[in-house]
Order: C-alpha cells, then sequence, then structure tokens
C-alpha cells in the first residue's frame, strides 16, 4: 500500500513510516496540514491507499476532526484513520476504522474494504511494536486537550449559563468521559430512577447541553449518541483560528517538507 503518515511531529511520522516500510508498504511523511494539501493540489495523492493521522492534528480547529478532514479530501478519494482517537475502543480497533471510512468517505464502496484494507488494519492492533507507536504518549495528548478538572468545568458551565439541573448531568458526563454510558445508569446514578418520565427528562437535558456546547468558546463539546439508549462523552480544547480561514491561505505557506513518488 502507498500511505502517507501525519502526526504532530516528523519524528512521529518518520518512526511509523519505518516500521510499515518494514512490512513492505511505500510510506511518506507528511510533515503538517499546509504540506499535506500541497501534495494533494499537486496531485500527487492520486496514487495513495490510505491517510493515517494523528487525532490531535486539528486541536487548533473548531470542528470534528473526521468532518475536517473529509472537507479537506473532498476533491480526493483517499480513504483516512485516525489514530489517538478518544473514542478508539481497545478492543475492535480494526472495526472502528474500518466503519469510520464507510462513513467519512463517499467512494467506500469502491474500496476492498474486507480484503486488504481490513488485513492492514488488523496488523496495526496485533502488532504490539506498533500498537505501542500509534498510542505513544496518548495520555499525555488527552490530559493535554481535555478538562482536566472540575472547578474549570464549573467556570465553563457559568460562562454558557448551564443550569444546576443541567450541570448534575454534565458533571456525570466528564466524570466518565469516553465510556459508554447506558441511559438508564445515568438516570439511576444522578435522580435514582430510571422511570419512563425521568429517562424522557434526560433527553431533554441532553437536548438542553448540546444546544449550549454550540456557544462553548474553550472547548469542543460532544454528547455522542453511540448506540440505542447509550451515551458518550468529550470535551477538548480547542484554539479559535481565523474566521477568513481557507484552503488557499494554507497553500500560499512555504512548505517545509516535500514528498515525491
Amino acid at each position: 500500500m502507498v500511505i502517507l503518515v501525519l502526526s504532530q511531529s516528523m519524528e512521529k511520522s518518520l518512526r511509523i513510516c519505518s516500521r510499515l516500510e518494514e512490512q513492505q508498504h511505500i510510506c511518506a511523511p507528511v510533515q503538517d496540514i499546509p504540506n499535506l494539501l500541497e501534495i494533494l493540489e499537486n496531485n500527487i495523492g492520486s496514487g495513495i491507499d490510505l491517510l493515517i493521522c494523528n487525532y490531535f492534528v486539528f486541536s487548533s480547529a473548531t470542528y470534528n476532526p473526521y468532518e475536517t478532514m473529509k472537507e479537506l479530501l473532498h476533491n480526493v478519494k483517499i480513504p483516512f484513520i485516525f489514530f489517538n482517537d478518544p473514542l478508539l475502543p481497545a478492543a475492535n480497533k480494526s472495526m472502528y476504522w474500518e466503519n469510520s471510512i464507510r462513513k467519512y468517505c463517499p467512494f467506500s464502496s469502491s474500496l476492498d474494504l474486507t480484503g486488504i484494507y481490513r488485513s492492514f488494519f488488523m496488523w496495526l492492533t496485533i502488532n504490539s511494536s506498533m500498537e505501542k507507536l500509534l498510542n505513544e504518549n496518548v495520555d499525555n495528548g488527552l490530559k493535554n486537550n481535555m478538562i482536566v478538572n472540575e472547578d474549570e468545568l464549573v467556570s465553563c458551565a457559568m460562562e454558557l449559563e448551564i443550569p444546576n439541573s443541567r450541570l448534575e448531568l454534565l458533571r456525570y458526563f466528564w466524570k466518565n468521559q469516553g465510556k459508554t454510558l447506558y441511559s438508564s445508569d445515568i438516570c439511576k446514578s444522578i435522580w435514582n430512577k430510571d422511570d419512563d418520565s425521568t429517562m424522557q427528562m434526560l433527553y431533554t437535558y441532553i437536548s438542553n447541553l448540546r444546544h449550549s456546547f454550540f456557544n462553548c468558546i474553550k472547548y469542543n463539546m460532544q454528547i455522542i449518541r453511540s448506540g440505542k439508549n447509550k451515551y458518550m462523552f468529550s470535551a477538548e480544547k480547542r484554539k479559535l483560528i481565523d474566521s477568513n480561514f481557507n484552503v488557499r491561505d494554507f497553500l500560499s505557506m512555504p512548505a517545509q517538507y516535500k514528498v515525491d513518488f
């Protein structure tokens, strides 16, 4: 496979490439997002089979990393996966990556996702040295990008004018971020009951919190419905970017690292 690797540091990208090349893959490290866009702009990306990207390269973006990458790649047919994704399960990573391609790559039906890609994803998870490399420093990455203490959470809730009734729910989500939470367990933990009226109140409060999150400047907070009556919470720090940001701004910057195949 021909693979591009984009991480937060060139050193990390080079190390990942080195391990993949041992398996006879053709790999190239990408310096940063501007360099990626330059590669695609010069039509070098036409023969690329996969982009492997660190989830935290978009720590300065205001959008969901998957949606952001989908938008950046909308003119080229390059499937991508993220490592260090806070929601990436400890088990079944291969299926998670496969499903993310199906969801965020409109052309995925033309890919052999049950063959070469699935085999590659399985190798990433069962090869211990590769697994360790992809998850290296993941704890530090999460810590640096999440709400780290309850005072910070409460301060954020006050700025968003979240009432105490909803704050209790937000606090529960925060304490269990990254975990799959069932509606009944949430209701029992907060209100000591899970009857129909309590469940309906939960859904209303979740809707209210999601609406409040749109006004949050410091964090990209999400309550994700991960299945029937199941939710997950994540909160990542975000650094504002210029509202006039566009691809041409990126492409006007000189490349620091070029890739030729």
